[in-house]
């Protein structure tokens, strides 16, 4: 049998490397206490609802961000038109699978 390698031991020592490993072990998903997009767009969303329980009831999905935003107004909207309030958190569109 072969000797089973821990990527830790791999990657320490070399930073980039390690700065890599630290990415890919990070949740895509920004709190929004955390930051906000910096440009308005279509994002991914987390939200949930008032009363509901994280993480098993959270409601993920696309909705338009307006970076221009007055304050106290919503800046989160889907595209049926409803103003979402209740977003935790957001992360941009992942890119499509290149063609194989």
């Amino acid at each position: 049998m072969g000797t089973e390698l821990d990527i830790d031991d791999v990657v320490s020592g070399h930073p980039r490397a390690e700065k890599e490993l630290k990415k890919l072990r990070q949740s895509p998903w920004i709190d929004i206490k955390e930051r906000l997009p910096e440009e308005s767009g279509i994002y991914m969303t987390s939200s949930i609802l008032d009363g509901r329980e994280a993480p098993k009831d959270f409601i993920d999905s696309l909705c338009q961000f307006n970076a221009e935003a007055k304050e106290g107004e919503s800046i989160w909207q889907h595209s049926s038109g409803f103003y979402d309030n209740g977003i935790t958190h957001w992360m941009d569109i992942p890119k499509p699978p290149e063609a194989v």
